[in-house]
């Protein structure tokens, strides 16, 4: 009875060492998992980051370079006017050069401030362009 007694304690003792190291796996795998995910979901937000910001100086770029154009164009018609239609096409030239940089910076802020919603509106507008483009080729 007592070499009964012995394996027995002694498969006890067996069954918890394995539990525990089973346990231990376990726990090892789920936090390794863990890590994972959550390196993937800042890798995702990362990116998410980068674009709306690359897509904000984009914007930027686009404004600026539109009021610089504009105001160029303006100032070229303004020549062959008479003095004070070129002041007065230079002074619009100017307005839309200031309103186009205040678009443009608002439109970064706002890029930087909602970054997801910017990703969304952006995808949701090229998805309604291309709509468009391809629906007019048919």
């Amino acid at each position: 009875m007592d070499d009964m007694t012995r394996n027995a304690g002694r498969a006890a003792d067996t069954a918890r060492r394995s539990f525990n190291e089973a346990s231990s796996a376990a726990s090892d795998t789920a936090e390794s998992v863990g890590d994972k995910v959550q390196s993937a979901a800042s890798d995702t937000m990362e990116q998410a980051r980068t674009m709306t910001r690359d897509l904000g100086e984009q914007a930027r770029t686009v404004a600026r370079d539109l009021g610089e154009q504009a105001r160029t164009m303006a100032n070229s018609a303004a020549e062959a006017l008479p003095r004070q239609a070129r002041e007065q096409a230079m002074a619009a030239g100017d307005m839309l050069y200031r309103q186009g940089s205040w678009a443009s910076d608002y439109l970064v802020r706002q890029v930087n401030a909602n970054p997801m919603t910017a990703v969304l509106v952006a995808a949701g507008l090229g998805y309604m362009l291309a709509y468009m483009v391809h629906s007019r080729s048919e």
